[in-house]
């Protein structure tokens, strides 16, 4: 760390201390500490953590009191306290949005959900949430400390979505050595700044939303722009594809790393360096990944992630249904650290077709099949009928031949449980949602919620 580096984290220290959250350092030392614990004491120190929030939750929040006479509410008997607390959807949270709120506790913090799944609710923090000693936490693992330059390719200000200047879309602090760019608009106009602010000041970092970081390696592969390597590149946001992640490392010549976060939970996990799973933290959130019996799943299958804050007073969210698919993993890493893991990541549960007979067929085969051949840039598959999907496609160079797009269509039904009509549609681009995150498939249900019709996507 060299002296500018250690100024900065010590303005960060004494911003925390002016803004009274002088105890979030302390904290992430904390984490680093007890992380190296045995996994039985790191799970007893979960279930106080747990036990603590239920305590709460039951005595000061609407939602939950009548469950209180039910509990025991002892370390000894969390994990299955906690399950006697009822599922909750983002429609639940919209529908009895002042029930979750804790009165008593002063709000200092609000925040929208990307409103992905079409749905948005406002989300308040206190100052009892470790958030920011979670990300320092995250980004000590992977080497990101504060004075390190950086590109920033996320969200800039809350202006109008439709602001497409620069002006309202780029963002220059020389001081802090934060250089951002708007990822919702990544035209040639941003994209040319951005090569400008790698050429000009070299960020040690690039950290921002997958999709456009993709979108910016992208283009310095396309237009052959050779640029000072960076440090670490941090994606969060999307889904990390694997053509997402072998673009951005042929063009930054390192590995992506991988963050797993969302308005309303923070953020829940991180890659380490070893890129082997995400490990989160579970004295901040307890984790449960379920079948669609809301049953815990085996090791090493796929299931709904259900989500516990455990840190959040003023707005606990308690086994809230994220609507994301992941892998549960009880392997451990080799970087040490014994905080558990979760196993792949693959997004967004309704991100997928619904087949007439009800099967759900997710991204994954979709991605293989019309990758298989190289000449695809990118996708989104759109069931506009019970029997009918639309693939809109990006080529890199050439489109599929005929013989191609047949093939593609009985590899894609072969996944599915009935024959479903598949015709293919060659555009020059497709769009984002309005918040920046690419979907790649589009169930007819899923259209519905997000109020599309398809000429907006």
């Amino acid at each position: 760390m060299n002296i500018y580096q250690g100024l900065m984290k010590t303005a960060v220290r004494i911003k925390r201390i002016l803004r009274g959250n002088s105890a979030q350092t302390g904290y992430t030392r904390y984490l680093e500490k007890i992380q190296y614990k045995t996994p039985e004491e790191i799970k007893a120190l979960q279930a106080v953590s747990l036990c603590e929030l239920m305590k709460h939750a039951v005595k000061n929040i609407p939602y939950y009191r009548y469950i209180k006479d039910q509990l025991s509410l002892t370390p000894d008997t969390a994990f299955d306290d906690i399950k006697k607390f009822p599922i909750v959807s983002k429609g639940d949270m919209i529908d009895n949005s002042k029930q979750f709120i804790d009165g008593n506790t002063p709000i200092q913090g609000e925040y929208h959900t990307g409103g992905t799944t079409g749905m948005r609710f406002d989300v308040y923090t206190d100052k009892y949430f470790t958030d920011h000693a979670v990300d320092e936490y995250f980004n000590n693992i992977i080497g990101i400390y504060p004075g390190m330059n950086r590109l920033i390719v996320n969200l800039v200000g809350h202006g109008n979505i439709l602001d497409k200047s620069i002006r309202h879309n780029i963002e220059i602090n020389q001081l802090k050595g934060i250089y951002t760019v708007d990822h919702r608009f990544l035209n040639e106009e941003k994209l040319l700044k951005a090569v400008e602010i790698f050429e000009k000041y070299k960020p040690r970092i690039i950290w921002g939303n997958t999709h456009g970081v993709y979108t910016i390696a992208k283009y310095l592969i396309d237009n052959n722009i050779k640029i000072t390597y960076p440090d670490v590149v941090l994606c969060g946001g999307d889904n990390l594809l694997d053509r997402y992640r072998t673009t951005i490392e042929t063009a930054f010549h390192k590995k992506p790393i991988d963050r797993y976060a969302s308005a309303e939970t923070g953020n829940m996990a991180n890659q380490c360096q070893l890129r082997k799973g995400y490990h989160y933290v579970p004295i901040t959130h307890f984790i449960e990944i379920l079948d669609d019996n809301d049953l815990p799943v085996k090791d090493s299958e796929s299931g709904s992630i259900v989500i516990t804050t455990l840190s959040k007073r003023a707005m606990p969210l308690i086994r809230y249904r994220l609507g994301d698919t992941v892998v549960k993993s009880s392997e451990p890493c080799e970087c040490g650290s014994n905080f558990p893991i979760l196993g792949a990541v693959s997004g967004r549960e309704k991100e997928g077709i619904r087949t007439p007979k009800g099967t759900y067929v997710s991204t994954a085969p979709f991605e293989e099949i019309l990758s298989k051949s190289g000449k695809m840039a990118e996708y989104q598959a759109i069931q506009t009928g019970e029997y009918e999907i639309l693939v809109k496609i990006v080529c890199k160079n050439e489109i599929y031949s005929k013989d191609e797009e047949e093939q593609i269509k009985v590899n894609i039904n072969h996944c599915l449980d009935c024959n479903m009509s598949i015709s293919f549609e060659y555009v020059d681009e497709i769009k984002p949602l309005p918040n920046g995150k690419m979907i790649h498939i589009i169930s007819s249900d899923r259209m519905k919620e997000l109020g599309y019709i398809n000429e907006d996507l």
